[in-house]
Order: structure tokens, then sequence, then C-alpha cells
């Protein structure tokens, strides 16, 4: 891992998605159209090799179903030959319009598919519903999902609520803690900025107490100029400890008019979780469907940020249980591991999802949610 010394170079550059040059005049590479059905029935949009997309065989399948958590073939150890890989995770939030609690989530995502795979390796919590700590704990435990991290907004961890909210995620496992979002307002001069970073140096220094730290997550607001053609990330990046990590979203850099790659080279001793969503001219896209060149960011981000997770999110899918498989399908051939991948069309979407189950949620459950997820308040355009 760079250290955060290591990355003095420079201010940012404005990236130009007209000419596909960045700001230093270097010609950037072709947006991979990694369009969704051609993710799903093949490899070649990614400029991947078909020997990393097979099927579990009935050997293999053995007793497992559906639902069962990941199946045995999904092995996550990383030998000496696949340092490279990464595991992947998703944003929870990307599938608060479904009707499944929490712990139904985590194993769905676990395994999204009808034949065992690909699934998410971990998830990241914005906020955890009606499920209990000790629920969610054991869903993990029977999956073998990882908790990644959790969006908690930077006012529960101040104050009399910091205790009580680390204690909590705490015994689900969680130990990274990420603010999921900083106003543009909020961090629109110098002062505002270093006032929230000395905020946030004293809630990771409180964190580390419990063997825990803090990262923010980015929004195209972290790139506004606030003096002398300096932007706030940059202010962040000087003022924070460098314990504090950067969780950066790869969509929302872009959508600020700069190259996600280079973005993840200037802060790669400080990045180590990434957001791998995709968007072109300010909207959300499904993953492979923008203008984010996600190949190119899942290499910087392994090789050289050497980053924790890959996290798939989209904020507002049409159909998030597709979205959910589709994640899920593109991440594992990006993540640098080989083994066997299930990536047909017809079998994606998870077991019992009808594919529109997104449209299908009632009145009485957005009440429910809505008492449930106070800590998502925030988190509008995650």
């Amino acid at each position: 891992m760079l250290g955060v010394a290591e990355q003095s170079m420079g201010p940012l550059k404005m990236f130009d998605k007209q000419s596909g040059r960045n700001g230093n005049g270097q010609e950037n590479t072709e947006q991979s159209s990694i369009k969704r059905r051609l993710v799903l029935q093949g490899v070649a949009a990614l400029g991947l090799g078909s020997a990393t997309v097979g099927s579990a065989t009935a050997e293999e399948r053995g007793d497992w179903e559906p639902g069962d958590g990941k199946p045995p073939w999904a092995n996550d150890d990383r030998g000496e030959d696949d340092d490279a890989a990464v595991p992947t995770a998703i944003q929870l939030y990307t599938l608060r319009n479904l009707p499944d609690s929490t712990t139904d989530l985590i194993r769905r995502v676990g395994a999204v598919d009808n034949n065992g795979g690909p699934g998410f390796d971990a998830v990241e919590f914005a906020g955890l519903g009606s499920a209990t700590a000790s629920e969610i704990k054991t869903t993990l435990e029977e999956t073998g999902v990882n908790p990644a991290s959790a969006h908690v907004g930077l006012e529960a961890l101040e104050g009399e609520s910091f205790e009580s909210t680390v204690a909590t995620y705490k015994e689900i496992g969680v130990n990274t803690f990420i603010v999921p979002y900083l106003s543009p307002s909020s961090i629109d001069t110098v002062e505002k900025v270093e006032s929230l970073a000395q905020r946030m140096n004293k809630v990771a220094a409180n964190l580390r107490e419990y063997n825990a730290r803090l990262g923010f997550h980015n929004h195209d607001g972290e790139f506004q100029e606030i003096g002398d053609g300096t932007t706030p990330l940059e202010t962040f990046a000087e003022t924070l400890n460098e314990e504090v990590i950067f969780e950066i979203d790869v969509g929302w850099v872009l959508t600020a008019g700069y190259d996600p790659v280079e973005v993840i080279k200037q802060y790669s001793g400080r990045t180590e979780l990434i957001h791998m969503k995709d968007m072109e001219d300010g909207e959300f896209r499904e993953i492979g469907e923008g203008a984010v060149d996600m190949r190119e960011v899942a290499q910087v981000a392994r090789k050289k940020a050497d980053v924790d997770y890959l996290i798939y999110e989209h904020d507002a899918p049409s159909d998030p249980a597709g979205s959910v498989a589709t994640g899920a399908g593109v991440l594992s051939l990006l993540d640098g591991e080989e083994g066997p991948e299930c990536i047909e069309l017809s079998d994606m979407g998870g077991p019992n999802y009808s594919g529109d189950l997104g449209d299908g949620k009632n009145e009485d459950d957005e009440d429910d949610e809505d008492e449930d997820d106070e800590d998502e308040d925030d988190e509008e355009d995650e």
C-alpha cells in the first residue's frame, strides 16, 4: 500500500469527456462498452478471455440450492498467484425498494442467480432496517458473506450516540464506518472543509479505541472549486489524519468532470474502497451502460491502490433484482479472480425473483421502512 506522502502529484486535472483527454493532455483509453446483455451473454466487450466464464458442474453443485449462501465451489481463498484479486461487495442501498428484509437481502446477494454464481463476497450496510444486530450477525455467519463496511452519518458517530452506534455495528462485525454524504454547501469553502476534517479526525481517534476506522464517500461536491483552484477533496487529503480513508465513487467523480482512474491513482494510499457506480451525463446507469471505464477502474484499484473491496452500487435501478445480478456478473469479470462463473441472462435475478419486484412494493412497506431507515435520510443520491 502506498503511503499518503507518496501522493504528491499536484492539483487534480479536469477530464474532458468530449475529447477523451485528461487535464494533462494524455489520450484516455476508449470507454468500454459493456452493454448489459453483452456482458451477460459474452465477455468480448470487456476484452477478457472466455476462459474465466464457465458453469458449475453437477458434481460441484452437490446438495447446494439457491438461497443457501455462498456455494462450496465459490472459493474465497486467494493464493499467492492471485494476489491481485480483490473481493466484491454491494451497497445494500441499491436494493432498498425490494420488499426483502436485510437478512433476506444478505442471502440473496451471496448467491444471486439460480446456478450458484456469481455472488458478492460482502455487503456494505446503509442502515439495518428492522433486523437486529444479532440476526444479521447470524445470517452473515450462515452465508459466509462478510460485513465490508457501513454508511453512517457523521452525527451518529459523535456525542451520546457514538458508543451505541459503534457497539451495534461492531456486534455485526463492521469495523469500517463511512460518512455517506457531505452536502456541497457544507464544503464550499476551505474553512468549512477544514472544520469538517477536524470533526472527522476526532471521530477517527475515538474509533481507534474500538479497533475501527472512519472514511467518507464522495459525490460531485467534493470536486467543486473552493479557492485558488483547490477542491474539497484536495483539502481533505491535506487535513485529515492518515487513518481516515477515502471511498471513491467513480460515477460521481466522472459526473464532476474528472477521470476516476487518475483520481484513484492520485489518492491510492488513502483509497481503500471503490464504489463501482456507472453514470453518464449526471444520470445513473446499469454498470457497463454508462460512461465509466469500469475495466480500467478495476485494474488501477487492484494494482495501484490495493483496495479492500470493489463495491457495486446503483442509486435508482428500475429493476433492482436484475441490477444486482448484472453488478455481480460484471464485477466477477473484473475482480482479478478466476473461477466458475455463471452469467447467462436467463439465470440472473435470484430464486423467486420475478424481475419486477421493485415495482410491487406496497405503501405499508414504505411506511415501515421510513421508520427503520432514519440513518438513510442524508443518503440522497447515494
